[in-house]
């Protein structure tokens, strides 16, 4: 397998802000502390009421940079943006934000492993990857609603495997919706909770997990006599 001088710069240009990412990771989530939202908060209702439209445009790019780097300050974005827009604009926001930012993510990662998919892969491996292929569209969902599951990883397999990039969206926007809408929620009710865990209470928990049964179950019931018939 030849690989060209554009694509070894590429990489190590894709190392070094990687690199770069990571050293900033703890300023930014200092920055987007809850705390900090907090005493910010009149400051951002002001630039909210004077200046909406650039603000949400903002929110936006900002939201799809994050999800694109797989930054871990989804969570404290997401209570702003509820605190900022309210909870149906701010999930709106949010939703749209992450599918830009996954979407680039997701076409940079593929045109990176394009190559990879002329290595010959062991019987198991060659399995493994058939069986994401057809039904990978499941396992994202599922990977999706476990929340803790970086978004690297979720485009990262998705770009590996033969998704379509529209699969890959509609995909992504059910998957992150849930956890959106609770921290979004989370901010319309700053004034009342201290820390991202207070988010996540246990009947909090309990409706996501009964949300991605119900999800998952039709899908799963579709599938397994597929595997069976094969």
């Amino acid at each position: 397998m030849h690989i060209s001088y554009k694509q070894i710069l590429f990489g190590i240009i894709v190392v070094v802000v990687g690199v770069l990412l990571l050293m900033q990771v703890n300023s930014l989530q200092h920055w987007c502390s809850l705390e900090r939202i907090k005493d910010c908060g009149s400051f951002l209702a002001d630039v909210v009421k004077q200046h909406y439209g650039m603000t949400a445009l903002i929110y936006i790019f900002f939201y799809a940079i994050v999800v694109a780097a797989s930054l871990p300050i989804t969570g404290p974005l997401g209570v702003a943006g509820g605190f900022m827009f309210g909870f149906f604009l701010a999930l709106f926001y949010s939703i749209i934000g992450g599918l830009l930012g996954a979407f680039v993510a997701f076409s940079l990662l593929r045109r990176m492993t394009t190559r990879l998919h002329s290595i010959e892969l062991s019987p198991r491996m060659a399995r493994l990857k058939e069986g994401f292929d057809r039904y990978g569209y499941v396992y994202l969902l599922i990977l999706h609603f476990t929340i803790v599951t970086p978004f690297v990883i979720i485009n990262s397999l998705a770009a590996f495997s033969t998704i379509p990039w529209h699969t890959f969206l509609w995909v992504s926007a059910l998957g992150m919706t849930p956890a959106a809408a609770v921290y979004v929620y989370a901010g319309t009710q700053l004034a009342h909770i201290t820390s991202l865990h207070d988010v996540f209470s246990w009947h909090i928990i309990a409706a996501l997990a009964l949300l991605a049964i119900l999800v998952l179950l039709p899908l799963v019931l579709r599938i397994v006599p597929r595997i069976k018939n094969t």
